[in-house]
C-alpha cells in the first residue's frame, strides 16, 4: 500500500500529518541527493587534481606567477597614472585658487 492510500484512510488530521510527513520525506531525500552529488563532485574534482601529477601542478604554479607579475606592473603604471592626474589636478586647483584671488581683486 503506498503513502497515498494510506494517509486517505484517516481523519483530516492524520491526512495532513501523513502529508507533511511526506513532504518532510521527500525533502530529506532531496537533501541527500544533493549532498550524494556534492560529494561525488569533491570526489572526482580530489581525483582529478591526484592525476594531474606535479608537472601540471609546475605549469599551473609558472602561469599564476606569470599573471601575478603582470599584475604588479599593472599596478605600478595605475599608480604611476595616478600620481601624475593628482599632480595635475594640484596645479589645476592652485591656478583656480590664484584665478580666483586675482579676480576678487
Amino acid at each position: 500500500m503506498n503513502n497515498e492510500a494510506a494517509c486517505s484512510r484517516y481523519s483530516d488530521f492524520a491526512v495532513y500529518r501523513c502529508i507533511v510527513g511526506n513532504v518532510v520525506l521527500v525533502r530529506a531525500k532531496r537533501q541527500r541527493v544533493a549532498t550524494e552529488n556534492m560529494i561525488t563532485a569533491e570526489a572526482k574534482e580530489a581525483l582529478t587534481g591526484s592525476l594531474l601529477g606535479d608537472k601540471d601542478w609546475e605549469e599551473k604554479r609558472h602561469q599564476l606567477l606569470l599573471q601575478k607579475m603582470q599584475l604588479e606592473m599593472e599596478r605600478e603604471k595605475l599608480q604611476a597614472r595616478l600620481a601624475e592626474q593628482e599632480e595635475r589636478l594640484g596645479r589645476q586647483t592652485e591656478q583656480l585658487r590664484q584665478s580666483r584671488l586675482h579676480h576678487s581683486r
